[in-house]
């Protein structure tokens, strides 16, 4: 039979072997990679490289390798060669090729033979496609490893009236010479859909793909993705495209499409304009790519940079780049079907993609490779390891970028619009309002503490309680009772349809994850009831939203931190041990400051059982510290003054001693955090401050509170609302613009 053993966490002298060897596996994988200069999204192909090597290697006590055991045969090392290496491999399909042209191609050497007689991986540098190769089509490597060797894309062409008429010869693809006869085929519109006078108010998003039953708008909105699609040379009907180019394509299988359909309204909740959007279904996506990561920026990296952004001083410009994934370049056209409407308007059944569209996979990523690489020829590089923000080398030029909205800070308005020229010479884009950023609304206000920035999403919470039906709900001063009912008793509940929940709590998620630390540990505790849902829940989530009700017009500060003193960064952590409602697990809580400017704020399940409220303390201790210290760091990378020294108020004394050295701490599988923190106190890096419970602000992030002791941590968290006696107090301010 088998016999089942478990270890200790956090103690690898009582891992077995199967744990060792996987260690070995990811140091073997991470040195390759590192040697090779690969990218770490290789790291698929970089673990079947050391598949083979663990196997035709001895091991250790054994005079004979895996490979000799199982196949009887020793391995021919002659096959074997650096990962990454240059290569040629013979040219399998000749037949396009004159008399002289090389029957060669260039690759990188990927994988070796997995078995006698196999076949050897290659990455070709043409294609940017794997491929099967054997021995007697391949030549040995002749360099040594280097990703900067695959060629990079073409900046892609945007077909304008300008270049639309150009020979021949002269266009980088031939399919461009019908792109004005695929025109024909496109119906004029009816009505123009960002005319806010010919739009109903009573106008709704359509779940009809039928022409018969859409207001015209909505046609008119689909006609207007299309022909702008068009003219970007986005994608062609298949018959206006020439045999090799179908002889090229990436894959084998139609990738359909279909349309998103998208109210866009304005801050009082009119409609401003319908949108129509042509996206790939990446779930029935026939292939898959070898990227798709695009980094994204989280919140706190926005409020960082607001922190230090007095528009008194500053200038604070946006833009938004129209259908920004359309401009990413595809290294092989795709062929793909067009939905239902569209082939009743333009009678188009299938064609062929050759930029990224919304919903590829790779789309992301494309987009975002070469709108930095249009930043860097500008002068503005990303921050290493916050790839979403990007500084002049003087530090005097901040952008921050979230997909296709940009936003600049910068005191030489001069150099933002130069960036801008350069931007708009190679996309089509429009000036935002400054005031407004992923649908939060900031105004510069002036308050008894000095400048602050003034964030809030009361059109979205507004917008969402008549999403939901919830426009007269039952308000309350909090979103969860004090007593809330365990997971057992919502789980022990009969199951109901989710959907409605899930959406529920994702909008509260979106909320709490901008500008409402108050509503973090109801959505936290109503996320672990996701899998089972019940009448309970129900309830339970239509609490936080009568609490949001009472509290739509509430407000987060920002308070703007001077450039003459270095900031100095802050965190309030605290924990609940053992709550028998959630399993006995612990639930960590943190919330972070530049001076007195918030940043971050975190709620956090711990899955492991801890053994003490030390414990549980000692590990949000730690995960705020992280936090802490990248935001620090980030700080200093765009030229913020900051202070080393990073101060933690904690309100446990046994967590104290531990990180001040004055004990030792009691559980083996908290050990390397005890030292990691204890050494950054130890290098000054770390400040300790004991704070009374009374007083310990990250309660609000860690367990339900009473009114009095929850409406006065939520004020200490700089949420306002306007029925405060704080918001009297506050006076709005201009904000510095170009005009001015």
């Amino acid at each position: 039979g088998i016999l089942t053993t478990y270890s200790q966490p956090y103690l690898p002298e009582t891992n077995g072997i199967i744990e060792r060897n996987g260690r070995s596996a990811i140091e073997m994988i991470r040195t390759i990679l590192s040697e090779s200069n690969l990218p770490a999204s290789w790291w698929t192909i970089a673990a079947q490289y050391a598949e083979v090597i663990m196997n035709v290697l001895p091991h250790k006590g054994k005079t004979t390798s895996p490979w000799h055991e199982y196949w009887g045969s020793f391995y021919n090392y002659d096959r074997l060669h650096p990962f990454g290496s240059e290569c040629y491999t013979k040219t399998y399909n000749p037949k396009d090729l004159a008399k002289f042209d090389s029957r060669a191609t260039k690759a990188l050497y990927c994988v070796p033979p997995g078995t006698p007689g196999g076949l050897i991986k290659v990455f070709l540098l043409e294609t940017k496609e794997f491929q099967m190769v054997h021995d007697k089509k391949y030549i040995h490597e002749y360099s040594s490893p280097g990703i900067e060797r695959i060629p990079e894309c073409k900046t892609p062409l945007i077909i304008t009236d300008a270049n639309a008429n150009q020979n021949e010869e002269s266009r980088p693809y031939a399919f461009y010479s019908s792109i004005k006869s695929a025109y024909e085929a496109i119906p004029p519109m009816l009505v123009d859909p960002t005319d806010r006078s010919k739009i109903s108010p009573d106008l709704k998003e359509p779940r009809s793909q039928k022409v018969e039953k859409l207001d015209p708008v909505w046609i008119s909105a689909l006609i207007l993705e299309l022909t702008s699609l068009l003219k970007k040379g986005t994608f062609l009907p298949m018959e206006k495209v020439s045999q090799d180019i179908k002889d090229g394509l990436m894959n084998v299988g139609d990738t359909p499409l279909t349309i998103v359909w998208k109210l866009k309204r304005l801050q009082d909740l009119t409609i401003d304009k319908a949108k129509a959007r042509l996206c790939v279904r990446g779930d029935l996506q026939s292939y898959t790519p070898l990227i798709v990561f695009s980094p994204t920026p989280t919140s706190d990296y926005l409020y960082l940079i607001l922190s230090g952004s007095d528009p008194e001083q500053i200038y604070i410009i946006q833009i938004d780049v129209s259908n920004a994934f359309c401009y990413g370049q595809l290294s092989r056209p795709i062929a793909i079907r067009f939905p239902s409407l569209v082939q009743e308007l333009t009678g188009w059944k299938r064609g062929v993609l050759f930029k990224a569209l919304y919903g590829l996979k790779e789309s992301a990523y494309a987009w975002y490779t070469i709108l930095v690489a249009t930043f860097r020829e500008l002068g503005l590089n990303a921050v290493p390891g916050h790839e979403t923000i990007l500084v002049s080398e003087d530090k005097c030029v901040r952008v921050l970028i979230y997909v296709d909205d940009i936003k600049f800070f910068s005191n030489d308005l001069k150099r933002i619009m130069h960036l801008i020229d350069g931007l708009r010479e190679r996309f089509e884009l429009k000036i935002k309002n400054a005031t407004e950023f992923l649908g939060i609304r900031m105004n510069f206000v002036r308050t008894p503490k000095g400048k602050a920035w003034k964030l809030d999403l009361g059109s979205y919470v507004e917008e969402a309680l008549h999403k939901y039906g919830l426009t007269n709900a039952k308000m309350y001063s909090t979103p969860m009772e004090t007593k809330p009912p365990s997971l057992t008793q919502i789980q022990s509940m009969a199951d109901v349809d989710h959907t409605p929940f899930l959406k529920m709590l994702g909008t509260a998620l979106y909320l709490m994850g901008r500008i409402r630390p108050d509503l973090a540990f109801a959505c936290n505790y109503m996320s672990r009831t996701c899998t089972h849902t019940s009448e309970l829940a129900y309830k339970m989530i239509e609490r936080i939203y009568g609490y949001l009700r009472t509290s739509s017009n509430a407000y987060m500060l920002i308070h703007i931190n001077s450039l003459d003193e270095p900031w100095e960064f802050n965190v309030m952590c605290d924990a609940s041990y053992a709550d028998p409602r959630c399993d006995y697990k612990c639930t960590i809580g943190w919330i972070l400051r530049s001076n007195n400017s918030l940043l971050a704020w975190r709620c956090k399940k711990v899955n492991a059982t801890l053994l003490s409220s030390a414990e549980a303390e000692f590990m949000a201790a730690v995960d705020a510290v992280r936090r802490a210290i990248a935001l620090r760091n980030l700080a200093a990378e765009i030229g913020f003054p900051v202070q080393e020294r990073i101060r933690i108020y904690e309100d446990n004394t046994a967590t104290y001693k531990w990180i001040t050295n004055q004990s030792l701490a009691g559980g083996t599988h908290i050990r390397i955090k005890e030292l990691f923190l204890r050494e950054m106190y130890q290098q000054s890096v770390l400040d300790v401050v004991m704070v009374p419970s009374n007083d310990q602000t990250a309660d609000l992030l860690t367990k339900p509170l009473p009114r009095d002791v929850f409406h006065k941590h939520r004020k200490a968290c700089d949420v306002v609302f306007e029925d405060d006696d704080l918001h009297q107090n506050i006076e709005v301010l201009p904000i510095k613009t170009p005009d001015s």
